[in-house]
């Protein structure tokens, strides 16, 4: 598993969470659907991998 930071945009407001998965696609493809369903006016998503904060490493197990 791994970490992954999803920037969203629902009717121009820029949103921030944090969640796991196992490859940036498989956390875009979960994500984009949940976010569709949940968001007044989903716009679109951006993901990202968490490897450090502050240059410290993350490891999740």
């Amino acid at each position: 598993m791994k970490l992954f930071r999803v920037d969203y945009m629902d009717d121009c407001d820029m949103e921030t969470y944090l969640t796991v998965g196992t490859s940036i696609e498989e956390v875009e493809q979960r994500e984009e659907s949940r976010l569709e369903e949940q968001c007044s006016c989903f716009m679109n998503a951006y993901v990202f991998e968490v490897d450090k904060v502050d240059r410290h490493k993350i490891i999740v197990k």
